[in-house]
């Protein structure tokens, strides 16, 4: 039988609480418990069991400290008909109160209510009558209510309630209201008997009743205490108290035969009958002690002795009294809590919503959220804090794990009220159940609360079911005010999770707006999670900001949420690795593949929770599947996400509630926010895709669960959650009815690009004032951001769009017209776009995307556009990032005629520049310019698919680019320490090898760009080259250490002993396409072929190289190996024999750093220092492409797997990739120099000059035409350093690096003497001034005089200077010459006595290059490499003025002026200055346009031109006069000599020809014309004080720009131009190209947008 009292969670208050009052006034006592329970017997309860009625209670409770005997508490029996003698009715029935209240009989109460009357109590009276009756109607007036804290279920079984009395023991005598069993003597009995006989007789009952239950220390007590009243016989007759005494133990017998075993006695009993057998044990004691005291006499006659054993019996009546009036209100106490219950159950509360009903294992794993949760700590305490607290947050981003871990934290510390968890599809899902459900909890949480809604029950009994408005009004409102009237601080919260998934999204507003407009009335707060559907969400933003807080899980960090998410991860995957048995690796689960699991969850918990539940049915294989880079997300792991977003979008796109072009809009808007290559902003999603933000708003609004949008403004960027939903929209299988195609929403989104560039793109959108400056930073920030996404992406979108597989149809047909009809309005406006952020990579790389789209094949004509349109943006890439203004006024007149993009927009733009290109043409061959290497490119490799590019640098770096746009694949590959001098593919794409100068070789993951094993080391020196094997197991390094070795790829070991036999440095190694061998060149100028398995040399050394080997390759037949090499030659090598095939291919001016053969075995590529890129047919040896474009050394170079391209890197920074295809003629280079001009002077007449190179020629030009008047004088075998005219002009002597001086007819062109006799090169010859002697200075120190006649040496060398002789200059008189040298001084001579005529003259701190006489012989001018110029004294060696300085760079050569008023010096600056000879003052600003340092400079006969000669390999003549400041000079007037280009524009396209290149007629040459007006260089000349308007310019080809005297942008010269162009003084540039100018429409500064001249044209449609 089980206990009834067990379910108490503390022991009912006893008497001792009670404080005394008096009846007559009254008060009672504090606290006193008391439940009126008149309704109580209108309650019934099965409890009990079928067929028997519950006891009925109506309870009157006197308080006992109005007279100790006049406690009563009354216990009712069995319900009794009161018609029938003893037997139970049937059971009462709740909805039958007027039988009930018929059939009660209330043990010792009558029906009315009222005590018993005396009569019916043997030891009544009147008084206690009257006491009982007053203390009743005290206690009903005072104490209407009792609370009491009962814990337990109402649904759970209710424990057994002590049994009333049977019908046996139910005697006809109550006293006081305790039930006197049969054990009590009959009354007559008790008459003759003495009261202390009664008492011992009922004591010994009492034993007799413990005997058979479980309280052994009562059971003793009494036993002792029996024994001790034993000995006593009688103890007064007249203690009528012991009766008291004795009916007060016979009650505790009726409550102590009730139990059977301990278990069922409540602890608050066992507790009293210790008490009670302790008081027992006092009075058996006490007893004795008197007993031993009388001597043992029987009988105890002292008053004294027996009051004393009568008061400590009493004691025991009172200690029993308390217990029976604790059993009494237990009882009461049950039935107020069966009626409470009985209330409460009609409320129809959900056990299962609440948090004791949910996964505990679904709250957050421990170690996560944690933040958040202390956040929310610190708003459950803070009694100022917000009342409502709303978390939303996407699906499944762990809001109900958040709620449930934060319900657990809000019951360990108290202040849970109450919690309801939602759940779609269950009886959760009922709004109208939530109210109900938390004032339920509430109630069993506060003993006020709950007082306080029973008291509203009684009135709105069926208040569960009212309105949800009256629901919170009644059972939450109304209580909570009632119960706290005076307390408004909440202190507990009211949990409501998940609170979307209700069914009923009106009702759910309504409870939400109620709940939130009580909130700040009632003292509990409000935590609510949800997603963020509309109509929740539009209830917090229309309510007071201050009531609620707002909480997007989203918007969390996405670091923390990350943290938390890969903690979870790890910790699940150790709980699987506990608990599912399977084959772990030793580090299961590896970081890695935890970091991308937690990449892939993103912010989604459910998503990491799905993929642990689908990795735990077979974790090792399905872990690595999951986060494998390609994986295919499988069934199982998407169910669970598939049901959550078909239930959001099915809302969305519900035909019941939308309209069909709602539910359309909703498919465009979520193709778009799933196509767009990334996030938009709402107002720049709305500019693209044209529809209003509002409606777009409006549109999402179902669907805030899975898609960001912006609440508060449009400039948030509307995203989905998590890519799974983008996943499950774009796949058919998944999504089914709502699937959207994703090839499709591409289609869309590239038309709408096109549409926002035609609608909002036009010239000058930045609103640039002037030309002159470079475009600001900032100049981006004022452009549209949806503006500047259709320009950026709308080539990815049309890829996506226009997949090949697909057949064209009318939506492809009207794509390729929509980029053709914007290639012929917006195409220059598009590239102001990526001028304005300064990315003209970007504009190509995108414009090379499109090319790669699958409408490009069957559309050639488009193709061709965008290849134009790329080479356009190549070509001009550096005035594009400069200067906007500069894409029309600069890149658009320098390209090639033949360009559609010139055909199309020359019409549209009259007032420019127009270059007069000849022998030159812009390189069309340049597919892309990739930068974003910061240091030299040392190596490029091409993918064997020629996808990817790598290239590796001495930024320390590898990157991987794409092929095909240039873009940039991968994040740089890092962990060499030094540069990166060799990249190189596997044969199967997969790795990449590396060799660096930190002496490592690595091996690279293409796709990651980790490394796949620890570095290769054990070379000593750099590693200067790598290969893979044919099969990619092995790979094979050269390095500085002088060794090549093999390494196992796989293992990184070395599979053999390195391969020794060179002597210097490898700077290459190849192997053959089989295998076998390996080709190694080295710095000891020879190549060396070992065998692959043995390591042998397999034939001789291969030597013919005088210099360094740079580059070795095997032809792809493994027949040949070609070499490069710093002798600036290829050589072709049988590979078997080690025999040279053929000549030496020559053409390269300086060291070649990198040769490959083509595909076909019969191209070979190479690249050098002379910044060129050459392509050779091995056929012929002859040159057959020469692309140009770098401005560096070209290190490395590579052919396309397909042949068709050509990838170079240079020390420039860059990687270049070329067109190998020749579809068009080669301009055909002018008559010029191919190496250094390094001398140049003016014949006697000034009619002819002659120029010496580098490339071993002598050239004659007509010096007023720039026509080669005579054939290249030919037969040095070495640089041509110095030439000179004889007086007469019949003759040239020429000093040369092969140490001869040589004689020409001029005439004929021949070689008249060749005069022998220096041992090292000559640098410098003069003629005397009457022909018949020359004298040559020479770097084996010494001069030399000639007969000019014989070519005859006179007499012996000059000799005195301790170092290389490099400049002698005749007197005009002839009696002296003067010599600079590399030994800082310049020497005078006398040419009679060949001695120095004064000591040697010093000034000069370094090499002295020239030297030259005044006309007049008495001055000497010198220039040297300490950046001075000297004028020195010619009869005392002193000088004259100070040193002339000026020169950024060393002084190479120097002139005077016909009339010795001027000093003309070259620099190695690559600028001319002219020096006023008295003053030393610059007379006119630098003179410039030279490419490369000035060797040689010479005057014309009338000093009014300045002849140059340059390392850039051309001859430049200046106009040295001054023209007046209002422009008005001679030396304007045209030269009748020259052709001035005046025609008037094109009647077909509206433009100025552009003569044809290739075509050589000199004839056709023309005069520059430059503007010299003062209208058009006002905003130049202003404020300066340049005399000669044509000095407001200034040109150094290095810096690429004209520009005015500040630093003005003037004109961008593109860099195939830059040596040849035309500079404001130029009147002839001499060399292989020319490239004149026409500026006389030209606008530019404040003036430069008159260039656009649209009205003039006709534009295509």
């Amino acid at each position: 039988m089980g206990s009834c009292f067990s379910f108490l969670k503390r022991e009912p208050p006893t008497l001792s609480h009670r404080s005394n009052t008096s009846a007559s006034s009254g008060q009672e006592g504090h606290n006193l418990p008391y439940q009126a329970a008149e309704d109580a017997a209108q309650t019934a309860s099965t409890s009990h069991g079928p067929g028997r009625a519950q006891a009925i209670v109506t309870t009157r409770i006197i308080d006992p400290t109005l007279d100790k005997n006049a406690t009563t508490f009354v216990i009712s029996p069995p319900i009794f008909d009161s018609h029938q003698s003893r037997d139970p009715v049937p059971s009462a029935k709740v909805d039958d109160p007027v039988r009930t209240t018929e059939s009660v009989q209330i043990f010792g109460i009558t029906p009315s209510g009222d005590v018993p009357s005396v009569s019916d109590h043997p030891m009544g009276s009147d008084s206690t009558q009257d006491q009982h009756r007053n203390a009743s109607q005290n206690h009903r007036q005072h104490h209407p209510a009792r609370q009491a804290d009962v814990t337990t279920n109402p649904s759970s079984e209710r424990m057994r309630m002590p049994q009333p009395p049977s019908q046996e023991d139910c005697g006809p005598v109550t006293y006081s209201g305790v039930l006197l069993g049969s054990h009590l003597p009959e009354l007559e009995t008790s008459i003759r008997r003495t009261s202390w006989s009664v008492l011992k007789d009922v004591i010994k009952g009492l034993k007799e009743i413990c005997d058979g239950i479980p309280v052994p220390g009562l059971k003793t007590a009494l036993s002792v205490t029996v024994v001790a009243m034993d000995k006593i016989d009688d103890l007064d007759d007249a203690r009528s108290g012991f009766l008291e005494i004795a009916s007060n133990i016979e009650g505790l017998g009726a409550i102590v035969r009730r139990y059977t075993h301990d278990s069922e006695i409540p602890s608050f009993i066992l507790d009293r009958l210790n008490g009670i057998a302790a008081e027992l044990e006092r009075i058996s004691t006490l007893i004795e002690n008197k007993m031993e005291r009388r001597y043992a006499k029987r009988l105890i006659e002292a008053s004294d002795d027996g009051d004393k054993i009568e008061d400590i019996f009493r004691h025991l009546g009172t200690v029993i009294e308390v217990l029976q009036v604790d059993c009494g209100l237990y009882i009461v106490e049950e039935v107020e809590h069966n009626a409470t219950e009985f209330k409460l159950e009609k409320l129809k509360s959900l056990p299962d919503a609440s948090i004791d009903a949910q996964d505990s294992t679904r709250a957050c794993m421990e170690g996560t959220r944690e933040q958040l949760l202390h956040d929310l700590d610190d708003w459950a305490h803070k009694p100022s804090s917000s009342r409502v607290f709303w978390l939303n947050g996407m699906a499944g981003s762990g809001k109900s794990a958040i709620a449930r871990s934060f319900c657990y934290r809000l019951q360990k510390i108290d202040r849970l009220a109450g919690s309801f968890f939602c759940s779609r599809g269950t009886v959760r899902d009922d709004v109208k159940r939530i109210v109900p459900t938390l004032a339920v909890s509430l109630a069993r949480r506060s003993p006020a609360y709950r007082s306080a809604l029973v008291s509203v029950l009684k009135d709105h009994p069926d208040a569960g079911h009212d309105d949800l408005d009256l629901q919170v009004e009644r059972l939450i409102e109304q209580p909570l005010l009632k119960a706290f009237p005076h307390n408004r601080d909440p202190t507990m919260v009211l949990v409501v999770d998940a609170l979307d998934e209700c069914s009923d999204g009106k009702a759910t507003e309504r409870v939400l707006a109620k709940l939130i407009s009580v909130s700040p009335h009632i003292p509990v707060k409000f935590f609510i999670t949800s997603r963020p559907e509309p109509h929740i969400r539009a209830k917090f933003q229309s309510a007071n900001p201050d009531l609620h807080r707002i909480l997007r899980l989203h918007d969390i960090e996405h670091d923390l949420v990350e943290a938390d998410i890969s903690h979870y991860i790890g910790n699940r995957l150790e709980q699987i690795k506990q608990s599912v048995p399977d084959e772990y690796p030793a580090e299961w689960p590896n970081c890695v593949d935890v970091a991308a699991l937690t990449r892939r969850a993103g912010l989604l918990f459910i998503y990491a929770f799905t993929a642990l539940e689908y990795i735990k049915r077979d974790p090792v294989k399905r872990f690595k599947t999951i986060t494998s880079p390609i994986a295919v997300v499988a069934q199982p792991l998407t169910v669970k996400l598939d049901e959550m977003y078909t239930f959001i979008v099915g809302k969305a796109m519900d035909t019941n509630e939308y309209e069909e072009d709602d539910i359309l809009a909703t498919r465009i808007i979520l193709a778009a926010i799933l196509t767009v290559r990334e996030p938009q902003r709402l107002c720049d999603l709305s500019g693209l895709i044209s529809i209003p933000t509002i409606r777009i708003k409006k549109i999402l609004d179902e669907l805030h669960a899975v898609i960001h949008i912006p609440l508060r403004d449009d400039n948030g960027v509307v995203s989905t959650f998590h890519t799974s939903f983008g996943d499950f929209m774009t796949t058919k299988a998944r999504s089914g009815n709502y699937f959207i195609d994703p090839q499709s929403g591409h289609h869309d989104l590239t038309a709408s690009c096109f549409e926002v560039m035609n609608r909002e793109l036009r010239f000058n959108i930045s609103q640039m004032s002037t030309s002159y400056w470079s475009t600001p930073y900032h100049a981006a920030t004022t452009l549209a951001a949806h503006l500047l996404y259709a320009c950026r992406y709308w080539p990815h979108h049309l890829c996506s769009a226009s997949q090949p597989q697909r057949v064209a149809d009318d939506k492809t047909e009207a794509l390729v017209k929509c980029i053709e009809g914007w290639i012929y309005r917006k195409f220059l406006f598009w590239v102001e776009i990526f001028g304005l952020i300064r990315d003209a990579q970007l504009a190509s790389s995108l414009i090379m995307k499109a090319l790669t789209a699958g409408i490009m094949k069957t559309n050639k004509q488009t193709y061709a556009l965008l290849r134009d349109a790329n080479e356009f943006i190549v070509s001009c890439h550096e005035a594009i990032e400069a200067s906007v203004p500069h894409i029309y006024l600069s890149g658009l007149p320098c390209i090639s005629s033949d360009s559609k993009i010139a055909k199309i927009y020359w019409p549209k733009f009259h007032n420019t520049a127009v270059f007069h290109a000849r022998g030159i043409g812009l390189e069309r061959n340049t597919l892309l310019h990739i930068r974003g290497h910061t240091e030299p490119v040392r190596s490029v490799a091409v993918s064997p698919n020629g996808a990817r590019i790598a290239s590796g640098s001495c930024d320390h770096t590898i990157r991987v680019w794409d092929g095909r746009t240039g873009e940039e694949v991968t994040k740089p590959l890092r962990g060499p320490t030094n540069c990166v001098n060799s990249v190189v593919f596997s044969p199967d794409g997969t790795l990449i090898a590396s060799g660096s100068d930190d002496m490592t070789v690595r091996i690279w993951d293409a796709r990651t760009g980790k490394e796949v094993i620890e570095p290769l080391t054990g070379h000593d020196g750099g590693v200067q080259s790598v290969v893979f094997s044919p099969d990619g197991t092995r790979i094979v390094s050269g390095s500085s250490d002088h060794t090549v070795r093999v390494w196992d790829t796989r293992t990184g070991k070395e599979v053999m002993e390195p391969l020794a036999g060179h002597t210097d440095a490898i700077n290459s190694v190849a192997i053959s396409s089989e295998g076998t061998r390996i080709a190694s060149g080295s710095d000891d100028n020879t190549v060396r072929v070992w065998d692959m398995a043995t390591g042998m040399e397999v034939t001789k050394p291969l030597a013919g190289h005088t210099e360094a080997l740079s580059s070795v390759g095997f032809s792809p037949d493994g027949t040949r190996i070609i070499s490069g090499s710093y002798d600036c030659t290829i050589r072709l090598w049988d590979a078997k024999t080690g025999e040279q095939a053929i000549e030496p291919l020559t053409g390269h001016t300086d060291s070649v750093r990198s040769v490959a053969f083509a595909p076909d075995g019969i191209h070979v590529l190479s690249g050098s220092d002379d910044q060129s890129v050459r392509m050779w047919d091995m056929r012929t040896g002859k040159e057959i492409m020469k692309p140009t474009g770098h401005a560096n050394w070209v290190c490395s170079v590579s052919f396309s797997p397909d042949g068709t391209q050509i990838i170079s890197g240079s020390d420039d920074g860059t990687i270049r990739v070329w067109d190998a295809r020749m579809d068009e003629e080669a301009i055909k280079p002018l008559p010029g120099h191919t190496g250094s001009v390094m001398s140049v002077a003016f014949s006697p007449d000034g009619s002819r000059m002659a120029s010496g190179s580098s490339d071993r020629t002598i050239r004659v030009w007509d010096s007023r035409t720039g026509i080669q008047v005579i054939k290249a004088l030919r037969g040095h075998e070495g640089s041509v350093c110095s030439v000179a005219f004889s007086p007469d002009g019949t003759q040239i002597a020429s000093g040369s690096a092969d140490r001869t001086v040589r004689l020409w007819d001029v005439g004929t062109g021949e070689v008249s003497k060749l005069l022998m006799g220096h041992t090292d090169e000559v640098k410098s010859v003069t003629f005397s001034p009457d022909g018949s002697q020359i004298f040559s200075g020479s770097d084996d120190c010494t001069i030399r005089l000639w007969d000019a006649r014989t070519g005859e040496a006179i007499g012996e060398p000059l000799t005195g200077h301790e170092q290389c002789v490099c400049s002698v200059a005749f007197s005009p008189d002839g009696s002296r010459i003067t010599s600079g040298s590399s030994d800082n001084t310049v020497r005078v001579w006398d040419t009679r006595t060949a001695t120095e005529i004064f000591k040697p003259l010093e000034g000069h701190t370094s090499t002295v290059f020239a030297v030259a006489f005044s006309p007049d012989g008495t001055t000497v001018i010198s220039g040297s490499d300490d950046k001075t110029a000297r004028i020195w004294d010619a009869s005392t060696g002193e000088e004259m003025i100070e040193p002339l300085k000026g020169d950024s760079d060393a002084i190479l050569s120097v002139a005077v002026s016909p009339d010795g008023t001027w000093v003309a010096s070259g620099s190695r600056d690559g600028a001319i200055r002219i020096w006023d000879a008295r003053t030393g003052k610059e007379v006119i600003p630098p003179l410039t346009g030279h490419g490369g340092p000035v060797n040689s400079v010479a005057f014309s006969l009338d000093g009014t031109q300045i002849a140059s000669g340059s390392d850039d390999g051309t001859v430049r003549i200046f106009d040295a006069t001054i023209a007046n400041r209002d422009g008005r000079c001679s030396h304007t007037e045209v030269n009748p000599n020259k052709q001035v280009l005046d025609s008037p524009p094109s009647l077909e396209t509206g433009a100025y020809t552009h003569c044809r290149a290739g075509e050589y007629d000199p004839s056709s040459l023309v005069q520059s014309l430059w503007p010299t007006h003062l209208t058009n260089l006002r905003p130049l000349h202003e404020g300066t004080s340049i005399q000669d308007c044509r000095d407001a310019f200034s040109f150094r080809s290095r810096d690429s720009w004209v520009k005015g005297p500040h630093g003005e942008l003037v004109l961008w010269i593109p860099p195939e131009y830059r040596k040849y162009l035309y500079g404001p003084r130029n009147t002839l540039v001499i060399g292989t190209g020319a490239v004149p100018l026409d500026m006389r429409r030209y606008v530019h500064g404040p003036d430069w947008t008159k260039c656009y001249t649209p009205s003039t044209s006709s534009i295509k449609s």
